[in-house]
């Protein structure tokens, strides 16, 4: 049936509402039954792939009208925010006219083909395209702007099966997204829907209070209780089940800053800081006996830092410059536990062990590092390749995940195969470096049949089964600190986030974040000479600027609000002096220079010239 379905009509434009009704009973059918699929033989394959994009491509066209045009610059040909009867002629061909969800068959099967056809089919070249995942987004994001501004709560609720249908679109891009990262996880987000949770703060710090405690949160989530179990007015209580759904059943739909939000809070703790005690000179060894020791249960504790024979105060600035200087150490070759790749992040090295025989229990120091790192708000240098920020995230991983560890691999290997007929032309069996990918891969043959399997076995024994130790006790550490739970919601982009913070210092946001002591105010000539001086310069001098005041180059997620304490400029009245910083208080203290190129000179100058280390001046 299914054969016969996609063989009459695969080759021209399918109308009939009958057909489509048809198609989607085969595409059920079809993702039901995909583990028996793929053992069929694979024209028949072909023909039912070349089936569903006949589909695929006619629910596209169907969609268009409702979004801009080609160039993204223009307005749709038909506003979905009009009530005329155009378009509500338009809305109704396509289901979007009645709550019911009368006639959405199209958006249905564009559901069941984007969950159920296979990721290596999906996003060839010809079957979805960026252009056409663009469509969907958007169209997606119309509908909910549509149907928020008329009944925001019933949103939340999904009562209407127009939004249940756009959600669980919007829900599949960001499962596959997750795999393979086509788009950023900013192009999900509802601005809509952030505009309500911000304006809801009363609400947003109720549930905060709630998520404290494990058994409402579970009690809520589940959808069970009613208000007066929680002690909240009805109203509050449809707004918090609404702030609830967004952050817990469609986190997709939020930014990161909010997520991050809730994140803090469920981990957060009020008990007094613990004092890690570590040498400059010493610094791997001496952090990796410090933070072995602490207990699992003071994980979570404020960090205050101690460098020995240093006469320091630690508010902020101690900590963050340790912090720093750790993550940059970390990956240092010298240490053998990471090797960069060529996209600039950093992987675990498969011969770590080969002369560190506790190489292990590095790792796992390494992961509890890393999750206090998101705990503190302290942006680090390093990136980590996504292969293992989605190990953390317990996330799947695609064959895409290696062209950001050798891009020349990728290109010259795994693409090749993938695009190309290997018949006669390479001789591989089921093995690489005479290990079998799976049971005796040494004796079965690469085919251009079976070189899909082939290529997903190949890359996760080099992303994960070479350094799948070195992964499990990295991961191990980081759960010490931050349970696998707390990261679903996140997009491995959004961890990296988490992790490393924002790449580019804003001046805007700098200058709307600052204070001023000592005969400096926001007027004064010299603060504007200053603004203008680090407008004019590029990203990494910025980054320069930023070490040097506060003792870490990068900014964080939630920009010069989050940073603590805030940036202040002290007035210095000796002109001759060479502007000087306290990171401990992120002070800059600025010589009342009134000369535009005479304050780039010295700034500049102590900028690139400053040393790590603390000291009053």
């Amino acid at each position: 049936t299914l054969s016969a379905l996609f063989m009459s009509h695969m080759d021209y434009h399918v109308e009939t509402e009958e057909m489509y009704q048809l198609a989607r009973e085969a595409a059920t059918a079809l993702i039901a039954d995909k583990h028996s699929f793929k053992d069929l033989d694979p024209a028949f394959q072909s023909i039912c792939w070349k089936g569903c994009k006949v589909y695929f491509e006619d629910i596209i066209s169907s969609l268009k009208p409702f979004c801009s045009s080609e160039d993204g610059m223009g307005s749709p040909s038909i506003d979905i925010q009009a009530e005329d009867e155009t378009t509500n002629k338009a809305k109704r061909a396509i289901g979007l006219y009645s709550k019911d969800g009368h006639n959405l068959y199209r958006v249905e099967l564009l559901v069941l083909l984007l969950r159920g056809v296979p990721e290596k089919v999906l996003y060839s070249q010809s079957f979805l395209s960026v252009e056409q995942l663009a469509v969907i987004l958007e169209f997606a994001h119309r509908v909910l702007d549509w149907l928020w501004a008329r009944e925001p709560l019933e949103v939340s609720a999904r009562s209407d099966a127009r939004v249940k249908l756009c959600l669980e679109l919007l829900s599949t891009l960001d499962k596959r997204n997750s795999v393979h990262a086509l788009f950023s996880p900013q192009a999900l987000y509802h601005p809509a829907i952030e505009d309500y949770i911000a304006g809801h703060p009363k609400d947003l710090e109720q549930l905060k209070g709630i998520y404290r405690s494990s058994s409402a949160g579970s009690r809520l989530s589940r959808g069970g209780g009613d208000s007066a179990s929680f002690g909240l007015k009805e109203g509050a209580h449809a707004t918090l089940r609404a702030i609830h759904f967004f952050l817990k059943r469609a986190p997709f739909l939020v930014s990161i800053g909010i997520k991050k939000q809730l994140l803090s809070v469920s981990l957060e703790s009020h008990d007094p800081p613990i004092v890690l005690k570590v040498k400059r000179h010493d610094l791997m060894e001496s952090s990796l006996q410090s933070w072995m020791a602490i207990k699992r249960v003071d994980l979570r504790r404020p960090l205050k830092v101690e460098f020995e024979g240093e006469n320091t105060v630690d508010i902020h600035g101690v900590k963050r410059e340790y912090l720093t200087m750790l993550a940059r150490e970390i990956v240092q070759a010298k240490w053998k536990l990471f090797l960069p790749c060529t996209d600039g992040t950093y992987r675990p090295n498969p011969q770590s062990g080969l002369e560190n025989p506790d190489h292990l229990q590095w790792f796992e120091f390494v992961g509890r590092f890393l999750g206090k790192i998101l705990l503190e708000k302290t942006p680090i240098e390093p990136h980590l390749s996504v292969f293992v920020l989605k190990k953390l995230s317990d996330l799947r991983l695609s064959y895409f995940d290696v062209a950001g560890i050798d891009d020349q691999y990728f290109e010259h290997t795994v693409s090749w195969i993938r695009d190309n007929d290997i018949t006669n032309v390479l001789m591989l069996t089921f093995q690489e470096n005479g290990v079998p990918l799976c049971k005796d891969g040494d004796k079965i043959t690469v085919t251009n049949e079976n070189k899909r399997e082939y290529l997903d076995l190949l890359v996760e024994f080099k992303l994960k089964h070479e350094v799948e130790s070195q992964l499990q006790a990295m991961r191990r550490g980081f759960n010490d600190v931050i349970p696998h739970e707390q990261l679903q919601g996140f997009a491995p982009l959004e961890v990296d986030m988490l992790l490393s913070g924002l790449d580019t210092v804003e001046v805007g946001d700098l200058v709307a974040n600052v204070d001023y002591m000592m005969g400096y105010e926001e007027s004064s000539e010299t603060i504007q000479l200053l603004w203008k001086v680090l407008d004019q310069w590029d990203d990494s001098m910025r980054a320069q600027f930023m070490k040097f005041v506060t003792g870490c180059p990068r900014v964080p997620l939630g920009g010069f609000a989050d940073l603590q304490p805030r940036i202040t400029i002290q007035q210095v009245s000796d002109i001759q002096k060479l502007p000087t910083a306290q990171t401990c208080f992120n002070r800059l203290k600025l010589p009342d220079y009134r000369n535009e190129e005479v304050l780039r000179q010295k700034l500049e100058m102590a900028v690139l010239e400053g040393h790590e280390g603390f000291a009053f001046s």
